[in-house]
């Protein structure tokens, strides 16, 4: 059946397309799957491949593929499924495909119809397999595929299952072969089982671009041995070899020194991996191989096609250009034969260690067709050939490097076929639409004329008057067909003619234009029929494709004379006028309607359409009434005459009374006659009369007037009681004629009387034994023959509150509680409040409301008595419900040593312990537990121990125990002969010679022992005594004390023997300079301990954090300074007052701040200080905002100026035009264009001498520090 099975890889020729597909564009995986229903196992096994684990191979970043394209076709249709984007879409798409069609008896199908289809919905570079087992009905289309596979550079495969085939070589299967061959792709036959491996490859084949190292074909010699060698070389990561034919079978050598091994030992030696494996098809992935020559020997029993492309990050695209292209862009893929053209490389070389040298261009037969072709390099890894002449048969193209010396060869994706020319192209001049053709008036006209032309050609558009008409013309495919499009208005029929014109010769076509009818009508009834009083409408279905209007018309039956038709009451017309509305139907509105259509730029170009309106839907009128009706005495009353009748009937009512002879007409027109108030005097006939145009009908209604029972108002309307009274009586009193007898109903259902419950007294309901259920509503019924009236009462038994609760309860430390009072009884409900005692002597209000007091999280503070309250109009009752928080031990005591000082009376180790219940304490010391003794004895969970000495060293052990948990602490107890920290510290400041005793504030009692200490050891006294004292009296001293009880307590006096502070000098400051330390130096003193210096300025306190800032901030003016310390204060004030100008270096203003210079237009010469330039009285200098034109600028207070000159009048003031200012007023409006870039060239002319011509100055250097302290 397959007699020839073609290259896996063929090279996809592309004319048309002058830009070329990167490396990254990726292509389209397509299906086009036969779903006759001979396919049904085939279908069953490819959704089967597709599958997840193959989708995440597919849709995936490294993939070569971007969406996944699906066809179906069978032997009548072919249809686009999908182009999915990712698995969901796919999956979906693919359950819907179902081999259900009929096979066709000669077993054909539309295999190339479904191609078609799949390559035009593919992107480029697309890899494309065909699934069927029946013939192409459609064969006569394969050029078209052919066409299009190669113009889209995609791969063909045919996947040709063995059910309708009767033995391998079918001629009838040769057109699969060559299209195969066309398109790059393979044609074989596989066994139904076999789909599953075909996925292998389609798997392994999408995952990465790669190149071709080898192909060839063998004729079929019956199992003659052919021999492949390829070299691997060190840049292609791995190869996949591929060999179709029947039976085939394949050798491999490993190296070319190695004897060769069977086809298993490819995987044995571990230098590949099987793919495929099927009789026919066999496809091995080699990997691990050294760079060198292999050696294949394959056959099979019919002619042999082997494959073997590579993974490879070295490959290149190529183009053909006859002018010398600057880039791939500038070239094509399909040369013309016998050409002098150029051969352009772009290369890809990921690793950059390749030098390309030259290309070649082959034939199929691998043979050489042109001489070497060495390659320049024009820009990065673009690679230009001198011109050479494009062969005429199929050739490849070789592309040449060395990668360290060592050959390295590339071939082409794929061939290349020459376009060849005929020796003469006859001209084809062809317009799309026709030979003629037909406009709406004054629309747009599109016409198309396709022109297949060589060389190229010129293309005109002329009307039948020979006027040359613009018209746009491009190149519509490489390298003679082209297209040219006409568009402009018209308003009149006329011809139009497409002229082409080349080297060969000229050509016409011609194309007539004719305009359509101005007004396109459709036929609608003549006569309409409309019912009375129900909308209607008249439509006037006239269109035009010009700008037109319509008017209506009624037509007068009697006179024939037309009036138009506007909106009114009567009638509405849409928009556009093409229907009229009639509102309401009316004998008046019959009659003959006119629509009339005209131009609007021609009101004599018109249509007019006439239709019929007739009435229907007209009814005499009829009455219905009651013949006898009962008013109620002083009620409204309605008498109705309920009348049917079209047009609509008038009304008229008539009365007769009881002692009347005649019927007297009333002015009541409506259907509906309405007395307010009945009386006697109503008493009697009503006559009703409708008429309308057709007839006439009356109808008599009698009126008997009646008085229903009224009732005697009560003084309430709601009676009260409590539970326990004896009766509650509700009074009912009724009046009326005749007089009505009660009842009683409570919630609206009848109460039965008499009952142990319920009896009436004159009326009056008597409820026994009232309790909060009787609380009901009440009502009393009087009636009589006239009717009843009613009224209600409402009765409300109060209950008095009751509540429960527990007396007690406990809740463990942290926990949540809930406090009950429930209401068990009260009616209306009790308010509840609630009340605390936590302190065990008054309660106190807290917040809540409800009857459980919840506390989320118990604490210490939560113990206490808890009082409900609960309160109504019927009494108060309370509850009190006593709460104990229980916790488990804590001890508090954060010390964890103990300091005996040696000679303490006693000493006392802490062990502070909280818990509820209240805690046992047990003491250890060595793990032996402390009884009370004469050495040992406690005191509120603490440990006294009596004259403590180096024997009570030691660790000491707290415990705390309850029955909710225990928790222990170790307190570390030294000893020492003088305490180690200073206590409580006081400072004693005394003046040289003074006398003081200094006496231990711990001291209170001769039962206490008190030991001194200073800084050389223990003083044994019971005070300190200082007398005449000198700067040796300095120093600290530590008193310690203790009593038998434990307490201890240290404290010590720091001692400093001083005097008052004395001021160095005096500095008058009435000529400052701006040294500021000037200033702060006048307070400058002697004193111990070291003064401080309280700063004013003109009166007001210098924060500490300002002094700094004297004579920065705080310049000119009065200061005050208060120096002090524990022995006294000195005061002093002074001014400070300046002759000359002082201005800051380092200004908050400075980005505004004006370029200063001297007079004749230089730097200034200033003496300077630290933070200031010192500017001599009188001294003038010239201030400047720097002004651009595109950056104007100038002075805050002189906005037309932009350099002023000011002279030094003193401290921070110059004069400026007779006038007094301070520098931080002479600002620039805006900031200074040097200070907000990075570099500022200034343009400064000198006149002085110091220049004598234009210069530009960069200054930026100098701004930075200039502009610093500014």
């Amino acid at each position: 059946m397959l007699g020839r099975i073609y290259p896996l890889v063929v090279l996809l020729v592309i004319a048309d397309i002058v830009m070329k597909v990167s490396c990254a564009e990726k292509g389209s995986l397509t299906f086009v799957i036969d779903d006759s229903l001979s396919m049904q196992d085939d279908i069953s096994l490819i959704k089967k491949s597709v599958n997840p684990a193959m989708m995440s191979i597919v849709f995936n970043d490294t993939s070569s593929v971007n969406n996944i394209v699906l066809v179906t076709f069978n032997n009548s249709d072919a249809h686009v499924k999908v182009v999915a984007k990712n698995h969901n879409e796919l999956d979906k798409a693919l359950k819907d495909v179902k081999a259900l069609s009929k096979n066709d008896p000669k077993h054909q199908v539309l295999s190339m119809e479904g191609l078609i289809l799949a390559l035009e919905k593919s992107n480029r570079g697309s890899q494309v397999y065909v699934f069927t087992d029946a013939y192409a009905k459609d064969h006569q289309k394969a050029h078209i595929v052919k066409k299009l596979c190669q113009k889209k550079q995609s791969q063909i495969y045919f996947v040709i299952t063995v059910i309708n085939t009767k033995q391998y070589l079918d001629e009838n299967m040769l057109m699969y072969h060559e299209t195969a061959q066309a398109c790059l792709g393979l044609a074989y036959e596989v066994n139904k089982d076999d789909v599953l491996q075909v996925f292998r490859l389609i798997t392994n084949t999408v995952i990465d671009n790669m190149i071709v190292v080898y192909q060839a074909t063998f004729p079929n010699t019956n199992y003659k041995r052919n021999y492949i060698k390829f070299h691997v070389d060190q840049l292609t990561k791995y190869y996949v070899v591929s060999i179709a034919g029947k039976h085939v079978n394949l050798t491999f050598s490993p190296t070319p020194r190695h004897p060769r091994y069977v086809q298993n030992s490819l995987t044995k030696h571990n230098i590949g991996e099987e793919i495929v494996n099927t009789d026919n098809l066999k496809v091995f992935k080699i990997i691990n191989v050294k760079p060198g020559e292999y050696i294949f020997e394959v056959n099979s029993k019919s002619e042999t096609s082997v494959v073997i492309v590579g993974r490879s990050d070295f490959h290149f695209e190529h183009g053909f250009s006859e002018l010398k292209p600057e880039s791939l862009n500038d070239t094509v893929f399909q040369p013309i034969a016998d050409a002098k053209i150029h051969l352009s490389v772009f290369v890809y070389d990921g690793s950059k260690s390749v030098v390309i040298t030259k290309a070649l261009i082959i034939g199929m037969n691998d043979e050489p067709i042109t001489p070497e072709l060495p390659l320049t390099n024009i820009s990065k890894d673009f690679y230009v050939t001198r011109p050479f002449t494009t062969p005429r048969q199929t050739f490849k193209v070789v592309v040449y490097g060395k990668v360290n010396a060592t050959d390295i060869t590339r071939f082409a994706k794929l061939p290349i076929t020459p376009i060849k020319l005929p020796d003469n192209q006859v001209l084809n001049v062809v317009i799309a639409e026709g030979k003629e053709t037909s406009v709406e008036y004054n629309s747009s006209l599109k016409l198309t004329c396709k022109v297949t032309a060589f060389p190229k050609p010129k293309i005109s558009w002329y009307n039948n008057k020979g006027q040359l008409i613009p018209s746009k013309s491009y190149m519509s495919e490489y390298p003679y067909d082209y297209v040219s499009h006409l568009e402009m208005p018209v308003a009149k029929e006329n011809k139009y003619m497409c002229s082409v014109v080349n080297d060969i010769g000229l050509k016409n076509a011609s194309i007539n234009v004719k305009i359509n009818d101005i007004f396109t009508v459709v036929d609608t009834p003549k006569r309409t029929l409309l019912e009375y009083g129900k909308p209607g409408a008249l439509k006037c279905d006239v269109k035009s494709t010009l700008p037109m209007n319509i008017r209506w018309y009624h037509v007068d039956e009697m006179s024939g004379t037309k009036t138009e038709v506007v909106d009114s009451i009567n009638y509405s017309m849409s928009a556009d006028r093409t229907e009229l509305k009639i509102i309401k139907m009316d004998l008046y509105l019959s009659g003959m309607y006119v629509c009339q259509a005209y131009l609007v730029n021609d009101k004599n170009i018109k249509k007019e359409f006439r239709k019929l309106v007739e009435i229907t839907g007209l009814v005499e009128p009829k009455i219905q009434t009651q013949a006898k009706i009962t008013g109620i005495k002083g009620a409204a009353i309605v008498l109705e005459c309920n009348v049917s009748g079209i047009p609509t009937p008038t009304i008229q009512w008539q009365f007769r009374g009881k002692s009347g002879s005649k019927f007297e007409p009333l002015a009541e027109t409506r259907r509906v006659l309405r007395i307010n108030s009945v009386e006697a005097k109503h008493e009697g006939q009503y006559k009703c009369v409708a008429e309308n145009v057709l007839a006439k009908d009356e109808k008599v209604t009698t009126l008997i007037v009646q008085e229903i029972p009224r009732m005697v108002s009560n003084s309430s309307t709601t009676y009260q009681s409590t539970e326990g009274d004896a009766t509650l009586k509700i009074p009912c009193v009724a009046n009326g004629d005749p007089k009505p007898s009660i009842t009683w109903k409570m919630d609206g259902q009848p109460i039965a009387m008499p009952s142990a419950k319920y009896v009436v007294e004159d009326g009056a309901l008597v409820i026994r034994n009232p309790t909060v259920a009787d609380t009901k509503s009440y009502e009393c019924v009087a009636t009589n023959e006239a009717g009843s009236v009613s009224t209600t009462f409402k009765t409300f038994i109060r209950q008095k509150p009751q509540v429960v609760g527990v007396a007690t309860k406990k809740v463990n430390l942290g926990m949540a509680v809930d406090i009950e009072c429930s209401v068990v009884k009260g009616w209306p409900k009790p308010n509840i409040r609630w009340f605390v005692d936590n302190s065990g002597k008054q309660f106190v209000p807290i917040a809540g409301s409800l009857d459980v007091m919840h506390i989320a999280r118990a604490e210490n503070i939560h113990t206490g008595r808890y009082k409900c309250v609960a309160q109504s109009k019927a009494g108060t009752v309370e509850h009190v419900t006593s709460l104990t928080v229980e916790s488990r031990p804590e001890i508090v005591t954060k010390s964890k040593s103990i300091e005996v000082i040696e000679g303490d009376l006693a000493i006392m180790v802490p062990c502070d312990v909280t818990g509820v219940p209240q805690p046992a304490v047990t003491w250890k010391i060595n793990n032996t537990i402390i009884k009370p003794n004469l050495k040992y004895s406690f005191s509120n969970g603490s440990l006294i121990i009596q004259n403590p000495n180096k024997a009570e060293i030691g660790k000491y052990v707290c415990e705390a125990k309850n029955y909710l948990g225990s928790i222990s602490t170790t307190i570390v107890v030294t000893f020492e002969k003088r305490p180690s920290t200073f206590g409580t510290t006081h400072f004693v400041y005394l003046l040289y010679g003074q006398n003081r005793d200094i006496e231990c504030e711990a001291y209170r009692s001769k039962s206490q022992s008190i030991k001194w200490f200073n800084n050389e050891g223990e003083l044994k006294k019971k005070s300190i005594q200082i007398t005449k004292a000198t700067v040796s009296n300095d120093g600290n001293y530590t008193c310690h004390v203790s009593d038998k009880q434990g307490h201890t307590e240290t404290h010590t006096y720091v001692v400093d023997v001083g005097g008052p502070p004395k001021l160095l000098g005096d500095n008058p400051l009435n000529d400052w300079r701006g040294e500021v330390q000037e200033i702060r130096s006048n307070c400058d003193s002697d004193a111990k301990p070291q003064a401080k210096v309280q700063w004013k300025y003109n009166g007001k306190v210098i924060p500490d954090n300002d002094v700094q800032d004297i004579g920065v901030i705080y310049k000119w003016g009065h200061y005050t300074c208060n120096v002090s310390n524990p022995h006294g204060s000195v005061l002093k004030d002074f001014d400070v007052k300046s002759s000359v100008c002082l201005i800051p270096k380092n200004s908050k203003y400075a980005e505004y701040m004006p370029l200063l210079l001297s007079e004749d237009g230089t730097w200034p010469k200033w003496k300077t200080s630290k933070y200031f330039f010192v500017v001599d009285a009188e001294e003038t200098t010239t201030l400047t905002c720097l002004n651009r034109t595109d950056y104007p600028n100038s002075f805050k207070i002189f906005p037309s100026k932009t350099a002023i000159v000011a002279k030094c009048f003193k401290e921070d003031e110059l004069v400026v035009d007779a006038g007094i200012y301070k520098i931080s007023e002479l600002q620039c409006a805006h900031k200074n264009y040097y200070l907000t870039n990075n570099a500022v060239r200034i343009t400064l002319w000198f006149t002085s001498g110091s220049f004598s011509q234009f210069c530009g100055v960069y200054y930026y250097f100098f701004l930075l520090i200039y502009y610093y302290y500014l």
